[in-house]
């Protein structure tokens, strides 16, 4: 099995969720029973290790033959994924590392391919590849995301047809002559039919982050996002924790939520700016009061861990609760975690305070000890 992949075009999102998740199940495994030493036995509800004949190694948990649960996959070249498998295949949370221990992923997987969730739309459906982020529903997205004049949408609307038709090239040919005539929401596409390596138009990241970066400077909050997520991936550019977080703040002050949760993200890390727990906590809750669900989950572990907040179950349980209602998988580790300190009493107040939030419009619910919500 080949699961090894090189990315060539990633928006890194990791979640502190993620990191909270894999180090409340790093010793889960060993309450199984260890698996047969024959490697030719058949696996079954077992933690063990098997070596595969290329130079591979899996050691983790197995069900039914596959492996199934936590583990880390070894390639023979010395790189390896840690976290979640489901019947084989990368499936859950997890991190691919380089030999070196860098991160070349961390984040959600489904089916061995890193996906991020999907902010398009909100059905039971949380994930979308990573490749096929712009490439759905194009014209929603810039709709949903842009600040323009009408006339600006009226003009890219031939190209954005084109793109949703397929026809990247044709798209292209519309869009670029508006970007270089100024049009943010042309600069913008033409960022992406750049960036993302689509039919007739080769990936060309350092073209995309040009063009990203002249939209972000005409204030588009989807280039923002875009440009700071490229510095901390370091696509297109030189990785820059710092340069990145200047841009992901400015989107965030603008109100992107996702900018607003991975700010938290580098607030809690000390990522290209000094650490502030009680930072990280406010600009979760402000992503999560817009009822972004990657914001909500997130808020959910502040809770869970006491980070730059008095650690609550019943705000952890109602925010992940919340975030589960909206689309998001893995959370029945950080579910059992908060529930083993919480009584009877406090569940019922906990699944009380999520049908008033959503009541609420997911403003104005319970989140105790903030110092502030001001960014």
């Amino acid at each position: 099995m080949n699961l090894k992949h090189h990315f060539s075009m990633i928006r890194i999102l990791p979640l502190l969720l993620a990191v909270f998740l894999l180090s409340l199940s790093s010793t889960e495994g060993w309450s199984l029973p260890p698996c047969p030493e024959d490697q030719s036995a058949y696996y079954d509800n077992c933690f063990g290790t098997y070596y595969h004949a290329e130079g591979d190694k899996y050691g983790g948990e197995w069900r039914d033959g596959n492996m199934h649960g936590q583990g880390t996959y070894t390639f023979a070249d010395g790189d390896k994924y840690v976290g979640e498998f489901r019947d084989n295949v990368f499936h859950g949370q997890g991190a691919l590392y380089a030999t070196d221990g860098t991160v070349l992923y961390e984040g959600y997987w489904k089916d061995d391919n890193p996906v991020r969730f999907d902010p398009l739309n909100d059905s039971d459906t949380a994930y979308i590849p990573l490749i096929d982020l712009f490439s759905v529903g194009l014209k929603n997205y810039v709709l949903g995301t842009e600040e323009a004049s009408q006339e600006d949408f009226e003009a890219v609307e031939i190209g954005i047809d084109a793109w949703d038709r397929g026809d990247y090239v044709a798209a292209l040919g519309e869009l670029k002559p508006l970007a270089e005539a100024g049009n943010m929401i042309a600069e913008f596409c033409t960022g992406l039919v750049y960036f993302l390596n689509v039919n007739g138009v080769p990936q060309d990241t350092k073209e995309a982050l040009k063009w990203f970066r002249v939209a972000a400077e005409n204030d588009s909050v989807g280039a923002l996002l875009v440009v700071g997520l490229m510095y901390r991936g370091g696509e297109g550019v030189e990785q820059n924790s710092s340069e990145a977080f200047t841009w992901l703040l400015r989107a965030a002050e603008r109100g992107d939520a996702e900018a607003q949760t991975t700010v938290g993200i580098m607030y809690d890390n000390g990522e290209g700016i000094p650490e502030n727990d009680i930072r990280a906590a406010e600009m979760h809750q402000l992503s999560a009061e817009q009822g972004y669900r990657v914001g909500m989950a997130n808020f959910a572990g502040v809770y869970a861990l006491g980070i730059g907040v008095t650690k609550d179950p019943v705000a952890s349980f109602m925010w992940a609760q919340l975030a589960q209602n909206g689309g998001v998988e893995g959370l029945e580790r950080l579910f059992d975690y908060v529930q083993s300190d919480m009584s009877d009493l406090q569940l019922g107040r906990a699944i009380r305070l999520v049908r008033e939030c959503v009541n609420k419009n997911y403003t104005g619910c319970y989140a105790p000890s903030l110092k502030s919500k001001d960014i």
